[in-house]
This record gives C-alpha cells, structure tokens and sequence, in this order.
C-alpha cells in the first residue's frame, strides 16, 4: 500500500525505438517508466510502451527491492487490434476498430 503522500515519477525512456507486445512488433514506440517509492527497501515501477498510430501496447511493472534488484510483477500485452481506414474528410488521428 501506498501513502496518500507518495509522489509518482516519470521520465521517457526512448523515442522512435523498436518495441514489442503480443499484438506484434512496432517500430515507432515512446517508452515511459514511472517510479514510485513504497517504502525504504521498495521502490515500484512501471514501464508503458506506446507505438505511434496504435497507443499503448505493453506495460510491464516491477518491484526494486534493495538486495534483490528488480523482481518482475506484472505484464499486460495488447494481443490482438485493427485499425480503421480514415475517411476523406478526417483530419484526426487513426482510430480503433470494434
């Protein structure tokens, strides 16, 4: 459990990198990581990967725990998407398909 008073932070770990999720392998990704102090001996992180024209495709999350290192968590993968065509007149980005 984490205080009401932690503090989350964030700071962007590559841009224009290669990443990959069950969905497939991207070539265009932003990759965040969020670190968030849990106590004196855990640290919590996550890492969100984000490929261009898709979204967020995989977030992984560890835990830092000193003596140990990193100890894996969590992993969330996007498995499967499509994508519309976009019509003449839309200017927007690319949206999901149902």
């Amino acid at each position: 459990i984490l205080s009401a008073s932690s503090i989350e932070h964030y700071r962007i770990i590559g841009v224009g990198q290669p990443c990959e999720a069950q969905a497939g392998r991207f070539d265009d990704c932003l990759v965040i990581e969020s670190k968030n102090r849990r106590d004196e001996k855990t640290t919590l992180l996550a890492t969100f990967s984000w490929a261009r024209g898709i979204g967020l495709v995989k977030i992984e999350t560890e835990a830092e725990i000193k003596g140990k290192g990193r100890v894996p968590q969590t992993e969330r993968s996007l498995i499967h998407y499509s994508l519309k065509p976009k019509a003449e007149n839309d200017d927007g980005p690319d949206t999901w398909s149902k």
